[in-house]
């Protein structure tokens, strides 16, 4: 941001025609500029996403992004006994 802001005033500074009553050609006609850039944040900004599980009943609050826990898909066990006294 910096670097963007001191161009700009450089290429403002160099682009601009000189004030009305300025002498022009003198070698101790300096100019000068001045940059306010804005201040950067003491700490950067923190997003705190927080998933709550509603209880049967429960609605979400309003504006809240709603997503649907998948069910889960039943497990098939097969359970293959021999019972004694059995003949193949």
């Amino acid at each position: 941001m910096a670097g963007l802001a001191a161009t700009t005033a450089l290429a403002t500074a160099l682009v601009s025609p000189p004030p009305a009553g300025a002498a022009t050609g003198s070698a101790t006609d300096v100019a000068q500029t001045t940059v306010t850039l804005p201040a950067e944040p003491a700490q950067p900004v923190k997003h705190v996403i927080q998933y709550v599980q509603l209880k049967p009943g429960e609605t979400a609050p309003p504006n809240a992004a709603v997503k649907v826990v998948p069910k889960p898909k039943p497990r098939v066990v097969v359970i293959t006994t021999k019972q004694s006294g059995a003949k193949p």
